[in-house]
């Protein structure tokens, strides 16, 4: 059958030099132009005579007409955007840092604001019946208040360092969420462009194969397998484009700036990571904002218990008043009055209330307690994770490499062996997918390395991390 003929290589693969783009090249498109075209290919109409066999349909080139004027410039012009450069410019302008920094300036007011109690407290009072006004000044300073002033400056102290762990930890989140998205977006553009070289190559064979059935060499089967291939090579850079879209617009979100391309990551870089997991789970707990912020917490209790308990006692002031009285029938003598008071004041509250407030004031250093306990466990479980995560990811990056290789050369090889006849048509296709999907296994492995590697850092408080943000601890008092 002619079907069954094989004619030489190069007769097959030579393409007239005068010879029009066909509608199947599509190489020139660019991946924001394919988005489009796909979505135009989703929307035609089809007729039931319509060829099977035709590559793609006119719709194709329409679209990419379409979104070639409003396709705006390539990552090859465009700035490309590091992630040392995207961590601090996340650190340094995203609002949620912005709000924490303005919690600690209310916490630092709050401080300066318990230690003025232990001042003199003036104070005007004034009163007026029938055609006599009375005014008093008093100057008061406290003597003694049972510990209460001094719970209470204790207490905003610990809150102050709180709100300094606090904003740590909200640095320390915002840099994790930077480290998600710039691996995704380092992995699709990477991924990215083994697509595009895979649309290209089964592209080359599609016409290859075309003009192979036109000359009965190869069965008509042969271009309707190969014009599949192409479809799922163009819907899969699709999705990978679109999926590089989401992560560059969550990039841009993070660092206030236009992100448009990512330069790769590197998985062979060393962020300055432990050399044992305990060694690791220790360096977290020590570095850990969220531990030390419920440590500040679990203090402030503590002193609120010690005021609410304070509270049983009186307190003694000394008190200096001056008192002016006016209006008729008051003799020169009682129109001015100075006094000198020791003052003793109690104030028990209505009720029990105030052993009520001591057993909650007690009841939230201990729920403060536990709770620290338990992101102590939550910690170290995800050290240990991420550190399997990354050993885990390593091994997989080795094996992928090693894999992708061979498939690469295994797709070369029967691409010739295909010339000769020694292999079908599905073999070739079969080793030209495989060897896509190899790489695209490595750009996985890579990202998972490196995303494992770089929220470990940011864990234990490396000083690779540290440099990212040198402001990263308030230096105000």
């Amino acid at each position: 059958m002619l079907s069954g003929i094989l004619l030489p290589a190069p007769l097959l693969a030579a393409t007239p030099a005068d010879e029009a783009p066909r509608s199947g090249d599509h190489r020139h498109l660019s991946w924001t132009q394919e988005l489009s075209v796909h979505e135009a290919l989703a929307r035609e109409p089809r007729s039931p005579d319509t060829d099977a066999t035709q590559p793609l349909p006119e719709a194709f080139l329409a679209a990419a007409a379409e979104t070639e004027a409003s396709d705006g410039p390539s990552s090859d012009s465009a700035s490309v955007w590091g992630f040392d450069d995207l961590a601090e410019a996340a650190m340094r302008h995203y609002p949620a840092i912005t709000a924490s920094l303005r919690q600690q300036d209310a916490a630092r007011s709050d401080r300066e604001a318990a230690g003025w109690q232990r001042f003199p407290t003036p104070a005007v009072q004034a009163s007026s019946d029938d055609d006599i006004t009375q005014a008093v000044l008093s100057l008061e300073q406290p003597l003694w208040t049972g510990g209460r002033i001094t719970a209470g400056i204790e207490a905003a102290e610990s809150r102050l360092g709180a709100s300094r762990e606090q904003v740590g930890g909200v640095r320390q989140d915002i840099l994790q969420r930077v480290i998600d998205a710039y691996a995704e977006a380092s992995r699709r553009t990477a991924q990215l462009e083994i697509a595009a070289r895979n649309v290209d190559e089964l592209s080359d064979l599609q016409q290859m194969i075309e003009r192979r059935v036109r000359q009965m060499a190869s069965p008509q089967a042969d271009l309707e397998l190969a014009s599949s291939r192409l479809s799922q090579a163009v819907a899969e850079r699709v999705a990978i484009a679109q999926a590089l879209r989401s992560s560059l617009a969550q990039l841009s979100e993070l660092s206030g700036q236009e992100v448009s391309a990512v330069a790769p990551s590197s998985a062979a870089e060393d962020p300055g990571l432990a050399a044992t997991l305990s060694e690791a789970q220790r360096e977290a707990l020590s570095h850990s904002p969220q531990l030390a912020q419920l440590g500040f917490q679990q203090q402030a209790a503590k002193a609120d218990t010690r005021g609410e308990r304070a509270a049983r006692f009186p307190s003694l002031a000394l008190r200096l008043e001056q008192r002016e009285n006016r209006g008729g029938g008051i003799a020169a003598p009682e129109r001015s009055d100075t006094r000198v008071l020791m003052v003793m004041e109690s104030n028990f509250g209505a009720g029990l209330s105030t052993l009520a407030s001591i057993d909650a004031a007690s009841s939230r250093q201990q729920s403060l307690e536990q709770e620290r306990e338990a992101a102590l466990r939550e910690l170290r479980s995800e050290v240990a994770d991420l550190w399997h995560q990354r050993e885990a990811a390593g091994l997989r990056l080795d094996s992928a490499e090693q894999t992708r290789l061979s498939a690469e050369r295994v797709s070369a090889s029967y691409n010739r062996q295909y010339a000769i006849g020694q292999k079908s048509w599905l073999d070739l296709m079969n080793a030209v997918r495989e060897a896509s999907s190899a790489g695209l296994a490595v750009e996985d492995a890579r990202a998972d390395v490196f995303r494992a590697s770089w929220r470990l850092a940011t864990l234990i408080g490396s000083a690779q991390v540290a440099a990212l943000s040198p402001d990263a601890r308030d230096p105000r008092p």
